[in-house]
């Protein structure tokens, strides 16, 4: 169940949505902003435990260009991974670099674009350059991505997704991972709500029939002047047990 909400954090986080959108723009971040270190700790039946820090940062064209993850025992403040970015003229994201510890690279994934500049495609790379997986996107006439299919290095497919908006945003998610024997033969789904300032406040996975769901609700306690949050807490229940997920930020600006 944990790789399953694993998955699917995975792909809120990396969602894109609309034609010529920056980073700050998808993860609804206002003003200049240079850089924003995000600290997390988590509490499970009253035991709080630090998650660590991560640290993104973005040129003054709006896109995050770096993102260093730390170790919550770090004490030599060393990146645990690190991911890198890289952006053509037009501002469209076209290679991701995603490194080790110790300065090595993991994973490369190249970006294709259509003459429109929306995302069409997606190949994913080990460290010695053979392809790993491939995504294959398609978009709706605002250019927010209605389906993404993925595929294993033999072009067998893995996972096949859609998504639902209201409005420009992302209200629903659903995904069939049928064809990958560990993940079930059920489609998954998540259910997501905004507040008026498109902060996300809730969302629902859906496992099994959409008979188990585990619920996760959103709060913002403070925001800076720019009206960005500057703390946020996350409570989820999974089987009567719930957890408390707390984040804090530093934000900058140019």
């Amino acid at each position: 169940m944990k790789t399953i909400s694993f998955l699917f954090t995975w792909l809120l986080l990396c969602s894109f949505t609309g034609k010529n959108n920056n980073t700050l723009n998808d993860e609804n971040l206002k003003g200049k902003v240079k850089s924003v270190t995000e600290y997390e700790t988590v509490a499970i039946k009253g035991k709080e435990v630090v998650l660590g820090k991560k640290v993104y940062t973005y040129d003054d064209k709006g896109n995050e260009v770096l993102m260093r993850s730390y170790d919550a025992h770090d004490t030599i403040n060393f990146p645990d991974f690190r991911w890198d970015y890289k952006y053509n003229d037009e501002g469209n994201k076209t290679e991701e670099n995603i490194y080790n510890a110790d300065g090595t690279l993991s994973w490369k994934t190249i970006f294709t674009y259509d003459k429109n500049g929306i995302v069409t495609e997606a190949n994913r790379y080990h460290r010695d350059g053979v392809l790993e997986e491939r995504y294959v996107y398609a978009t709706d006439a605002d250019g927010n991505k209605t389906s993404e299919a993925s595929f294993n290095y033999k072009g067998e497919p893995n996972c096949k997704s859609t998504f639902k908006y209201s409005h420009g945003i992302l209200v629903e998610k659903e995904v069939d991972c049928s064809s990958i024997s560990w993940m079930g033969n059920i489609p998954l789904k998540v259910n997501y709500k905004f507040d008026n300032n498109n902060n996300l406040i809730e969302y629902l996975e859906y496992h099994r029939d959409d008979k188990a769901a585990i619920t996760r609700k959103v709060t913002y306690s403070d925001f800076d002047q720019a009206g960005n949050w500057i703390k946020k807490t996350e409570v989820s229940r999974e089987h009567k047990i719930e957890e408390v997920s707390t984040i804090k930020r530093e934000i900058s600006y140019y």
